[in-house]
């Protein structure tokens, strides 16, 4: 379990408020698995500080090589728990639209064959 899931609200307030001052052209972003996702639990960190003018299709591929998936698999990202994300949307657009309300971006991966075995 990272810091981050085990720090209480005030504390990822002021993390996120001090990410945003000092980084003030990059989206602070946690990104979470899926319970019933293949993906590797232990990621090095769950934790990103990405540009604003990128898409969350260069997220995508950060996380693909950070985890090493075969080519067979597919990642699905969700915001709000409910909505895919778009890849062509900015993380400026996400973060806007879906940020919490102690100031990060949390993205739900998850995984699944997209050509079989």
């Amino acid at each position: 379990m990272s810091t981050i899931e085990t720090a209480s609200f005030e504390e990822r307030l002021r993390q996120a408020a001090r990410f945003r001052e000092k980084y003030i052209d990059r989206v602070p972003i946690v990104i979470q698995n899926d319970e019933r996702c293949s993906l590797p639990r232990t990621m090095h960190n769950n934790l990103f500080i990405i540009p604003k003018n990128n898409t969350a299709g260069d997220l995508l591929a950060l996380i693909r090589k950070k985890t090493y998936l075969p080519k067979t698999q597919a990642i699905a990202m969700f915001v709000g728990h409910q909505n895919l994300v778009m890849i062509d949307m900015t993380l400026s657009e996400l973060y806007e639209r879906y940020s919490d309300n102690d100031g990060f971006l949390y993205i739900l991966c998850t995984d699944h064959e997209v050509f079989g075995n």
